[in-house]
């Protein structure tokens, strides 16, 4: 007889088995089996209904001894699926609950690139928006040649190159751009960038790409105006009369990869200096600006055209690398950079 409400019924005298009914309470089944320890019985109801319930959850009548001892199958068990691996195209990124990349990571995601900037929220759900960490990994396939890794980060960071660490500024601090040259063999080669937030702002951008031969630019170009991302195109670039001049108009730098609006370009090369007073020029439309040896010079990061000049004291005698950052909004599109030494100016 039913103690309860009611009681699960089961296909088989265990809990493993699955739900086929219910014996409600006041309700009267004969008892046709059960277990030998009689922790189980077996019971026929109306209709020819039978299944299985636990003895202390009903009121025997009867001595139950008297019935037959039924062995059960063992009941099957459904596998635990093996779960679907992850396959990573981009970035392998593992986020952590603490700022020392400490224990396992609360989540592990498929990063295309690593360009972010959090502000002073979270990267995910799990992870705090102060005090955690990041280890992005990669594999790439690189020809052989001279590389920058440039980094642009708040807080601190690590770089890893095939095992070798070649960049390490693990500190707290605002935000600030780094950068480290390496020469590689063709092939293979392990990336590992680590990076830890405190408090404030976070962020971290990271970009690898060949350096130039002293002949070439390397030019890089993005599709978009902000030069963020892998660049869909990196070509070396030979240098004209002024060092860098370019007049697209309206159309593409690239016709069928590039935006004719709102692309933009990184150009690098290294050049040969005798030492003194430089005066670097440039002209654009849009946004231009220039660097020397990572030092800004020339900074004109707004739409129109435009028309600009400045004078960099110091310049050591040897190779220096000049940097030149473009971006095109609409219409047309143009750039001239280029430098001259000033005689006027009586170095001491």
């Amino acid at each position: 007889m039913g103690r309860f409400d009611f009681v699960n019924v089961r296909a088989g005298p265990a809990i493993e088995f699955e739900v086929i009914g219910r014996f409600n309470l006041g309700q009267i089944c004969p008892i046709i089996g059960r277990t030998p320890d009689e922790t189980w019985l077996q019971i026929e109801c109306e209709g020819g209904f039978t299944g299985w319930v636990q003895s202390n959850v009903v009121t025997i009548q009867g001595d139950p001894n008297s019935t037959s001892i039924l062995v059960a199958p063992t009941p099957t068990v459904a596998p635990i699926p093996t779960p679907t691996p992850i396959v990573f195209r981009g970035w392998r990124t593992s986020y952590f609950s603490n700022r020392d990349l400490a224990g396992s990571p609360v989540v592990v995601v498929d990063s295309p690139e690593i360009n972010f900037d959090w502000g002073t929220g979270s990267p995910h759900p799990l992870v705090p928006a102060t005090n955690f960490s990041a280890r992005f990994e990669r594999t790439v396939n690189l020809p052989a040649g001279n590389y920058r890794f440039s980094v642009r980060v708040d807080d601190g960071v690590r770089v890893w190159l095939d095992n070798m660490l070649i960049l390490d500024d693990w500190r707290e601090s605002t935000a600030r751009d780094l950068y480290v040259d390496q020469s590689l063999a063709a092939g293979d080669h392990q990336l590992r960038v680590e990076y830890f937030q405190a408090g404030g702002s976070a962020l971290i951008r990271t970009a690898y790409a060949m350096l130039a031969n002293t002949d070439d630019w390397l030019a890089s170009y993005y599709n978009n105006g902000s030069l963020s991302g892998t660049p869909p195109v990196q070509q070396l670039e030979a240098r004209t009369a002024y060092p860098l001049d370019r007049n697209w108009g309206t159309a593409s730098p690239i016709p069928g990869v590039i935006n004719n609006t709102n692309w933009s370009g990184r150009w690098q090369g290294r050049f040969f200096f005798e030492p003194g007073t430089y005066v670097f020029s440039a002209n654009s439309d849009d946004g231009v600006r220039v660097f020397i040896d990572g030092q800004r010079v020339i900074d004109g990061w707004t739409d129109g055209l435009k028309q600009m000049s400045n004078r960099f004291n110091g310049v050591g005698q040897g190779e220096h690398e000049i940097t030149v950052e473009f971006y095109q909004r609409t219409g047309n599109a143009l750039v001239r950079v280029s430098w001259y030494r000033d005689t006027s100016i009586q170095e001491q």
